[in-house]
This record gives structure tokens, sequence and C-alpha cells, in this order.
């Protein structure tokens, strides 16, 4: 909306390209997702779970920023490769939007989890709130001026605030 405002339908197609790059993260961690959960909700009520639970989050962290490092180097590559040269605009976008996506993977695949154990889920709706927030506030603020970068900071800011949130509301409740 605030691209769209400021800066037209061409900036929101860019930056559409450079969301759906970062969206190859968004598949790693959707695919992690789908093994993980289960198994940390098997393992919850095991003395040594809550190690267990660090050593998948220090491997998925890893290997997600790993992605998304090579995602950002090669970034104008796969811009040519989907789209056209006239989106290589998005190239300076890319770690954000990535940034944004490791934020709110590591919130569904970790930060949430003593949220679920203790069934205590409005506070998932609280953080995803804050998050909001962050977001549009900060979209407010940068889109204007800095428009694409403006955009993805505004998307890896509310993405951090919701990760945060939800990991004080997760160790608060587990």
């Amino acid at each position: 909306f605030f691209l769209q405002h400021y800066h037209g339908l061409s900036a929101v197609g860019v930056f559409s390209v450079a969301l759906k790059i970062s969206m190859i993260i968004g598949l790693f961690g959707i695919s992690f997702r789908q093994a993980w959960v289960p198994y940390a909700f098997s393992m919850m009520n095991e003395p040594h779970a809550k190690r267990k639970y660090e050593l998948g989050f220090i491997f998925f962290t890893g290997a997600i920023f790993i992605l998304a490092f090579a995602v950002v180097i090669f970034g104008k590559h796969i811009i040519l490769l989907i789209s056209s040269s006239k989106y290589l605009g998005a190239g300076f976008v890319i770690g954000y939007a990535c940034l944004g996506v490791i934020f709110i993977n590591l919130c569904g695949n970790f930060f949430s989890l003593g949220i679920h154990i203790k069934k205590n889920t409005i506070y998932s709706l609280v953080a995803y709130l804050f998050g909001l927030l962050a977001n549009i506030i900060a979209a407010i603020i940068l889109v204007p001026k800095y428009s694409i970068v403006g955009a993805g900071i505004s998307l890896a800011l509310g993405s951090f605030v919701t990760a945060l949130s939800l990991l004080y509301f997760s160790n608060r409740s587990y």
C-alpha cells in the first residue's frame, strides 16, 4: 500500500520480485517445519527436550543463514532467471526480505513452541499484532524516503519484533 501510494506500481513490482526470491528461504523453512514440529511435540515431556530444541535451533539457524547468504550473493542472477533486467533493482532489497523470512520461520519452527506446548496461544496473536504494528510504523516512516529498501527494512523489523515477542512469551510459558 505505502509503496504504491508513494512510488507507484513499478516499485511494487520490483519489491514483489525480491519477496518471491526470498521465498526460496521460506520453502526451506516450511519443509523443515513439516518434520520438526511433530518431532518437537513428541519429545516435549522428555528430560532432555530443551537440549534437543537447542540443537535443532542451531542446525536450522546455521542452514537458513547459509541459504540466505547464497540467495543474496546470487540474487541478481536469480532475478534475471525469473524476470527481466528491469527488475534488477530488487537486488537491493533481497537481503532485507530474506531476513524477514528468516525471522518468520524462526517464529514458526522454534519461538512459538512453548506457547503451543502450554496452550497459551493468545500470546501468538499478541506477538503477531506487535510485529504488524512495528511493520506499519516503520513503513510509514521509511517507505516515503527510501522506497523499496524502506519497505524491506520495515518487513525485516516487523518480523524481528514478532520473533522477539514470541520468544519472550514462549520462554515465559515453557
